[in-house]
């Protein structure tokens, strides 16, 4: 969720927020937003620290997808 209204409307509130770049992954889409790792490529996007309540909540709402684990790289250390 990249859309700071998306994030009010499912009354979601980050605990930290900051831009990033996910080195070696590529957004795709298939009917949402999905990633796809794939070597030598990177998209931006922003990182969002979530309380493990608020991430039962996603997981609930956002059905049918599974987490991964995504390395990435904060602007301002990049």
């Amino acid at each position: 969720m990249v859309n700071p209204i998306s994030l009010h409307l499912r009354d979601f509130i980050p605990l930290v927020s900051y831009p990033a770049i996910c080195p070696d992954y590529k957004l795709i889409f298939r009917g949402m937003a999905d990633v796809e790792h794939c070597s030598g490529t990177q998209f931006h996007s922003v990182v969002h620290l979530l309380s493990e309540d608020q991430m039962t909540c996603l997981d609930k709402f956002e059905m049918g997808y599974n987490r991964i684990i995504v390395n990435s790289i904060d602007y301002q250390n990049s």
